[in-house]
């Protein structure tokens, strides 16, 4: 049976996360305008008009802006996010992001859950040494 194939299927492979495709708006590119304009002015202009944003106008910021988390340049987040390239022109675009998540986060009473690299980061750093990975 030599040079025979095997018609079994070797062990699945991981699936790849699919990103999911964020819509922006004309309404929340002005609003997302807005808040970068004042985020370069001073921090008090910037959460005052985060703390005027009306409760829709919040949620459609948030919806773009918790994108930006765990990625380590605007690059990264538009390899993941092409669509965003609209709003995203530099890294302090996505330290603005960091920012105004912060902020709506808290505000929204809203968090994103770590990715898993990022848990298993976390699991392998105690407060002695260091502990084994537990995978879920």
């Amino acid at each position: 049976m030599a040079g025979k194939k095997s018609s079994k299927k070797s062990e699945k492979s991981p699936k790849k996360h699919k990103p999911e495709k964020i819509e922006i708006s004309n309404r929340a590119k002005r609003i997302w305008l807005k808040v970068r304009k004042t985020w370069d002015m001073s921090l008090p202009a910037f959460t005052n008009t985060l703390s005027l944003l009306s409760e829709e106008e919040a949620e459609i910021l948030y919806g773009i802006v918790k994108h930006s988390l765990y990625k380590d340049s605007y690059v990264e987040m538009l390899r993941e996010h092409p669509e965003l390239r609209e709003i995203v022109k530099t890294d302090n675009d996505r330290l603005c992001m960091h920012d105004t998540y912060e902020v709506l986060s808290f505000r929204l009473n809203k968090f994103e859950d770590f990715p898993d690299f990022r848990k298993t980061q976390i699991k392998m750093k105690g407060g002695i040494g260091r502990e084994a990975p537990v995978f879920e």
